[in-house]
């Protein structure tokens, strides 16, 4: 029966029923337990039907047994259970519990040529931590590890010490990174000796120190091998996860042997491994708890796993988190913790793979949050009390919440979101719903107990739970399954919904120990029909899954004579070029006012005329002729591009001055911008910058000035923007000219926030190079940021290109001619911006900030940079 479900009871007549082949389906007898894997599709089958019969399951289609709506697992007899048949997909290292493999090999191998490929997640930041190590003896050693400074490390230690440090560092928590190792001394040529490829791209070594022609590793040996754990010092421990790990022993390989950009996300994915592995070669993937360092190569190099907890509970290690989705699963990377998204380290600690958040109150009130926001969408996820937790709150808040350590700012006490919370014994739960407190939840969460939060980010409903032994009781009569009686509302959310877990106390004494689980580890309770574990799996799929085809950074070097300069996946309707290298002006050139004519940020002046400035947008670029600001021979150039439309929301208008009250000027966004830049085409007039984390009726900042941004009734005539127009100028006001002079003709470049895309908001600064976090949904290509609330400072211009990784260390400046500058900024991550700078112009501390980020991948794709 094909496009549908066909189970047969098998009593008394189970003799009288020919045996299946695999091929058409599986007998379960009742009592039982049968594997069936099927069409790429495995489950665990029980059969435990109060009739005592057994079952026959129809295997011989796909649509019988899992792609259909009537499918046997989408529409499972009563009685009937299904697990997964994957109890993990990557290990939970805690250096804390000092996890790690080891492994001796018996025979020796190829130790001048080998390749090592893993997957993993970080946890903890600053030291060195171990990932792959051999040693014979404290001078004869080789091992790849995150260095101090998060870089990644190859020591190679024989006759000569030999240390080669990425230029790149690696400071991202929230999602995952691939590392391929391959060291072969056989090269003639040094460079080829040794190549470490992170996410598929090929890392440059701070200082080369390429391994001698023909040199042994330690790798190979017959020596002890570890994995996650140092063995000269055994402290230097991974903090993190790791997932799919392959040794190859005697070949050459690369990172494409092991991964691949998947063509319609252009993100770095894994793919399987087909060759051989060689004498001491093998392929560990953590799929079973029971044998977790089991090699699944068929070379049976099978490692002993030392310090990991397989035992059900918040201490469980084998761990559904992972780069890719597995589909039939529902799993992918998965929320934990994010200890970059916090009110202050010394406020709180996070470890466990950042499934555990102990704080203690005395030296302010410490928050922390997750790494996933959402706007949408049915989630649960559950806290487990460890014991000496007292003040302790968990819930949801606005992605955009402050992370000032000052009382009252976390989001238990600003009323931002809803939270359970307790202020001594369990006896005393009760939920704050915005800023409302005070009222029972209905429960008594203790030490031990496991709460359960669901909540609807499309309604604000959320409820609260305990959950014990599979199911869940929850408070107050509630059932989010069907809606019902909810804990409370939420309305203080405006951005995103992004979980967290504050300490609302500064007194000495009053503390938080908990334990988080977003999905990947098994829950304690059921998770409510029609919600969700905070898998990436799980989240919508945006409405642009490749940026790339709406806005691209793309540099290049002058040649002083007409060229055309490709690499955009659109032609563009803005093009903003500035030189690197020189001090040289500005240039924009849109499609609405046409080639040639140009405008420069840094300047009041009128649009010119540059017949040899942008003289065609072209079908994946545009063509420059010999104009020097965009083309002296041997410059270095940057270029940033978009393309407008409802999709991006992003629109190029044109209009003329009727020097009256609020004359509207349609967008055509099809909702409300959230920032737009004007400037008068033939008047020397300043950039108007309108922006919607500021006052929306009358906030007035100015791209081509350091001045801070101020309040003006006049500027829109004292109202937003709204899904039509924006509303500029007022008849009498001095400042007309700049916005609405009669007959003056007008540029518009307007954005509308798009998940995954766009973002626009705010953040405060604190002064320290542990700067604040800002969840953007996405991991930027761009970010556009300007200190608000003072003068004096420029705005600051930043790309994922400039340099290719991390840490942003150039910047320009729109509202000046300057060449690049350089200076450690911020750290571009999966899923926001990370300031690591305390210059006044990005992270004073008590300044306020604006910015407008575009997005390289929304999160849900993201890996780690």
């Amino acid at each position: 029966m094909r496009g549908g479900m066909l189970v047969l009871l098998l009593g008394a007549l189970l003799l009288a029923v020919p045996a299946a082949n695999a091929a058409d389906g599986y007998t379960v007898a009742n009592g039982a337990t049968t594997t069936i894997n099927e069409h790429g599709y495995c489950r665990k089958v029980t059969n435990n039907i109060v009739s005592g019969l057994g079952i026959f399951v129809p295997t011989k289609y796909s649509d019988e047994w899992f792609n259909n709506a009537v499918s046997f697992v989408s529409s499972t007899p009563a009685g009937v259970s299904l697990a997964s048949c994957i109890d993990a997909v990557s290990l939970r290292f805690n250096s804390a519990d000092t996890i790690y493999l080891d492994r001796t090999p018996s025979t020796g191998g190829d130790r001048r040529t080998w390749t090592f490929s893993v997957w993993v997640k970080r946890s903890s930041l600053g030291s060195n931590q171990h990932l792959f190590d051999s040693l014979s003896s404290a001078s004869n050693v080789t091992f790849l590890r995150f260095a101090a400074d998060d870089s990644l490390l190859l020591h190679q230690e024989n006759s000569t010490v030999r240390n080669n440090y990425t230029a790149a560092v690696f400071r991202d928590m929230s999602a995952w990174y691939h590392i391929v190792l391959m060291m072969d001394t056989t090269q003639a040529t040094d460079s080829d000796r040794l190549k470490i490829w992170v996410n598929g791209v090929l890392q440059a070594f701070a200082s080369p120190n390429w391994p001698s022609l023909n040199e042994n590793t330690l790798m190979n040996h017959t020596v002890e091998h570890r994995i996650g754990r140092g063995i000269e010092t055994g402290s230097l421990r991974f903090d993190g996860y790791m997932a799919n790990i392959h040794f190859v022993d005697g070949l050459n390989l690369s990172a494409t042997d092991f991964g691949q950009f998947d063509p319609t996300t252009l993100q770095w994915v894994p793919k399987t491994y087909s060759g051989a592995y060689g004498t001491n070669g093998f392929h560990i993937n953590f799929q079973n708890a029971a044998n977790l360092g089991a090699d699944s190569s068929g070379n049976g190099n099978n490692w002993t796993v030392n310090g990991v907890t397989t035992t059900a509970g918040p201490n469980y290690d084998p761990m559904r988190d992972y780069m890719t989705s597995f589909t039939s699963e529902g799993w992918g990377n998965t929320a934990t913790l994010n200890p970059l998204h916090n009110a202050g380290t010394t406020l709180g600690t996070a470890s466990d793979g950042n499934l555990y958040w102990s704080a203690n109150g005395g030296g302010g009130e410490g928050y922390i949050a997750g790494t996933m926001a959402v706007k949408s969408g049915k989630w649960y996820f559950e806290y487990t009390r460890d014991s000496g937790s007292t003040h302790t709150s968990v819930g949801v808040t606005d992605v955009g919440a402050s992370q000032q350590n000052s009382a009252g700012l976390n989001p238990y006490d600003a009323g931002i979101g809803g939270a359970w919370y307790t202020n001594s014994s369990g006896a005393s739960d009760g939920y704050n719903a915005n800023g409302v407190g005070g009222t029972s939840s209905g429960l008594s969460i203790g030490d031990g107990d496991v709460l359960a939060f669901a909540f609807d980010a499309a309604t604000g409903n959320f409820w609260l739970g305990e959950a014990s032994g599979g199911s869940v009781t929850w408070g107050n009569s509630g059932d989010p399954a069907t809606n019902a009686n909810p804990t409370g509302t939420i309305t203080t959310v405006p951005n995103a919904y992004i979980p967290y877990v504050a300490n609302w106390s500064a007194s000495s004494g009053r503390n938080t120990r908990a334990i988080m689980n977003f999905g990947q580890q098994p829950f304690v309770g059921a998770v409510p029909a029609g919600f969700a574990a905070l898998h990436t799996h799980n989240l919508s799929t945006p409405a642009i899954v490749t940026p790339t085809a709406y806005f691209k950074t793309v540099t290049y070097t002058g040649t002083g004579s007409a060229q055309s300069i490709t690499g955009l996946d659109f032609q563009p309707d803005l093009v903003w070029i500035k030189s690197r290298s020189a001090a040289t002006d500005h240039a924009l050139y849109d499609s609405a006012r046409g080639v040639q004519q140009d405008l420069a940020t840094n300047s009041t002046s009128s649009e010119s005329t540059q017949a040899q400035g942008v003289t065609a947008f072209n079908s994946n670029g545009f063509t420059i002729g010999s104009l020097g600001k965009l083309n002296t021979s041997s410059a270095d150039y940057v270029a940033w591009a978009w393309k407008k439309g409802t999709t991006p929301g992003f629109n190029v208008v044109t209009y003329t001055g009727n020097n009256g009250n609020g004359q509207p000027v349609a967008h055509g966004l099809g909702k409300a911008p959230a920032m737009f830049i004007l400037k008068a085409r033939n008047s020397g007039q300043n950039w108007k910058v309108w922006h919607s984390a500021l006052t929306p009726e009358s906030n007035e900042c100015t791209l081509s000035s350091n001045s801070g941004c101020g309040t003006s009734t006049a500027i829109w005539n004292n109202t937003a923007p709204d899904s039509t127009n924006i509303y500029v100028g007022k008849n009498g006001w001095a400042g007309q000219a700049q916005v609405n002079g009669n007959g003056t003709n007008y540029i518009v470049y307007a954005w509308a926030e798009v998940p995954g895309f766009s973002s626009f908001g705010s953040y405060t600064g604190n002064g320290s190079n542990d700067g604040p976090f800002i969840n953007t949904g996405f991991r930027p290509a761009f970010v556009l940021l300007k200190q608000s609330s003072s003068s004096g400072n420029s705005w600051q211009l930043v790309d994922m290109n400039r340099p290719a990784y991390n840490p942003i260390d150039t910047r320009l400046s729109p509202d000046v001619t300057n060449a690049e500058n350089s200076g450690v900024i911020m750290d571009l991550l999966s899923n926001g911006f990370k300031l690591r700078t305390t210059n006044n112009a990005h992270n004073a501390n008590g300044s306020t900030y604006i910015y407008a980020a575009f997005a390289e991948a929304p999160f849900k794709y993201a890996n780690a940079r």
